[in-house]
């Protein structure tokens, strides 16, 4: 079986080999390779513990995804949205938030149950999309799935500063590995509330393809149009 990024190029094999190239040189997918590239240097400044290694992982995270949201801005300007930047995009996604989580984990900063349902949600919506994409159906991002990214984004940068600050000029702390906890507790829900949306659009998708094919090949007949609906289409009234 061919990966899903050759399956577009059917011929010869140096065309293949030029278009993969042209495609992994292209700027939205060099912005994609620096979120991965990032991870290594957000653990490292996280196993430090202190405040400024901190906010610094914390900075790195949210330029990583500021990336992420501009790589999709310039594909689309562009006109470069390739089938591996389709690939690559949502890996690196779940690469960069997993990689940081499962390291939080180990340092006891949140509960191991929480990353296994984030991890079980992942796997099983990547794998309604897959079956999904074999039948030639897309299953778009629901506005639950929008939501969980969105908390869960700002919960793991709070998380990542990992100690309490002042608010500027008051005497207020603001304790973000409590808050950042608390954010990500939302996350979990509209992750779950998503994962039931996504098995909703899957299962509703399936069924009308299946309707639809079976159409096309007779399986299930058109009803032809009601006479009655004749009737009320003339008044109800028959030529003399």
């Amino acid at each position: 079986m061919k990966p899903p990024f050759l399956t577009r190029n059917e011929g010869t094999s140096s065309h293949g080999i030029l278009s993969i190239k042209k495609e992994a040189l292209s700027l939205p997918n060099i912005m994609t390779y620096t979120r991965i590239a990032a991870i290594p240097f957000i653990i490292w400044f996280m196993q430090h513990g202190t405040r400024r290694s901190g906010f610094i992982a914390a900075l790195i995270y949210i330029l990583a995804g500021f990336t992420d949201l501009l790589d999709g801005i310039v594909a689309r300007m562009t006109g470069s949205i390739t089938v591996l930047g389709k690939f690559l995009d949502p890996l690196a996604d779940k690469l960069t938030n997993l990689s940081v989580l499962i390291y939080m984990v180990y340092q006891h900063a949140i509960p191991p149950w929480l990353v296994v349902l984030l991890v079980i949600r992942e796997f099983g919506i990547t794998g309604l999309r897959t079956l999904a994409a074999s039948e030639g159906i897309v299953i778009a991002a629901s506005k639950g799935g929008k939501s969980k990214t969105a908390f869960q984004f700002i919960g793991v940068t709070f998380l990542l500063a990992g100690h309490p600050y002042y608010l500027v000029g008051t005497d207020i702390v603001l304790d973000f590995p409590k808050m950042g906890l608390f954010i990500l507790y939302i996350s979990i829900i509209f992750s779950l509330f998503s994962a039931l949306e996504y098995t909703a659009l899957f299962v509703e998708s399936i069924e009308v393809e299946r309707i639809r094919e079976e159409r096309k090949t007779g399986s299930i007949p058109v009803l032809p149009t009601d006479s009655r609906e004749d009737e009320d289409s003339s008044g109800g009234r028959h030529s003399p």
